[in-house]
């Protein structure tokens, strides 16, 4: 349990990243609180956290979970805007372009 709730809380942190545009100081707070109650739940709840085998092989394994499961869905949303970007970013760059 402890290396899928450990993928979820990575999973989570960075679609949150993927989706916003603008990263400012309430974010990163939110994010730093994450984390923090991701830590504390190990440290107060021991009975469902076998910390035991936190080890190298315990973060390759959620390494690969995350890369499996949040890294294509973030290279098709990226393609996907990349191919088809939306209004306001189309106008956006053209709003750019014209000022150089």
């Amino acid at each position: 349990m402890t290396i899928t709730f450990t993928a979820l809380i990575i999973i989570e942190c960075l679609n949150v990243y993927t989706q916003i545009h603008k990263l400012d100081f309430p974010m990163i707070m939110l994010q730093v609180a994450t984390v923090t109650v991701y830590f504390l739940s190990i440290l107060f709840m021991r009975q469902y956290f076998d910390v035991s085998y936190m080890d190298e092989v315990f973060f390759i394994k959620v390494l690969a979970i995350v890369a499996v499961t949040w890294l294509p869905m973030h290279m098709l949303y990226y393609l996907l805007d990349y191919l088809d970007p939306s209004e306001h970013k189309r106008v956006m760059e053209h709003m750019h372009v014209s000022y150089y």
